[in-house]
């Protein structure tokens, strides 16, 4: 993955990665089927997750079925109307969609979970991860570490395929094609993750005060599932919150 290939998110809206139109979404579910990719489900309000697989679908019902989950603690979230979120990736592509209410039944001979059709699907390619910039009020924070100690970092930028950062100018020398394991990221709300950067660009950049900062664009190496997921609910969540301001 290459950072500077990803759509920033002043010059992308969330918007032109969905797909609404029904046949294309039972187009897209279908392949899912076929392929017998894995989803990723995600409790809106438990936020307990599992992995599941795409039963069937139903035209003329408008409903579409998974298999129900092994251990029960995100059942409450679809059961009781808060709703769930999918993910799956299939040909390297990330399809994202959620579902609210949904019923326990059987299928095909198997326990599943029966819910509506999704009214929208995101479906992001390699090269077009959704980026937000994170809020100055309530930065995400990296810390990354080096032989002489520690660089506190702040993240500008965010996607599940890289980051932006900022760190005081002169802090540290690091260079484009540096890899830094061991890094942590504080996602607000959310906690503490692991993560390995590669650095992809560095820059000096002025702010508004006249200070210099160091600029660096930074992509995820072998980012894990448990973060990725972390990363797009923070995006899902600012995005929703940018949207709410501007009505």
């Amino acid at each position: 993955m290459d950072i500077e290939n990803y759509q920033s998110g002043s010059q992308a809206d969330l918007s032109r990665f969905a797909i609404s139109n029904a046949r294309e979404i039972e187009r897209i579910l279908r392949g899912l089927m076929k392929d017998r990719a894995l989803l990723t489900v995600q409790g809106s309000r438990s936020k307990e997750t599992y992995l599941t697989t795409l039963l069937g679908l139903d035209d003329r019902a408008r409903r579409f079925y998974i298999e129900c989950a092994a251990d029960r603690r995100a059942e409450g979230d679809l059961l009781g109307g808060a709703g769930i979120e999918l993910t799956a990736h299939c040909e390297g592509v990330r399809i994202q969609f959620t579902a609210t209410r949904g019923e326990r039944t059987r299928f095909d001979g198997l326990d599943a979970y029966g819910l509506g059709l999704p009214d929208k699907v995101y479906r992001f390619q390699r090269r077009q991860y959704y980026r937000v910039q994170t809020p100055q009020a309530q930065p995400v924070k990296c810390a990354i570490p080096l032989a002489g100690g520690v660089l506190e970092a702040v993240i500008v930028d965010i996607s599940v395929g890289g980051v932006g950062i900022r760190h005081d100018a002169g802090a540290s020398a690091l260079g484009v094609g540096m890899e830094l394991p061991g890094c942590r990221l504080g996602i607000p709300e959310l906690g503490a993750y692991t993560v390995t950067l590669k650095v992809r660009s560095s820059a000096q950049v002025a702010l508004k005060n006249g200070a210099l900062v160091q600029r660096l664009g930074c992509e995820f190496v072998d980012l894990g599932v448990p973060t990725e997921r972390a990363i797009q609910t923070y995006i899902f969540k600012l995005e929703r919150e940018r949207r709410s301001w501007d009505r």
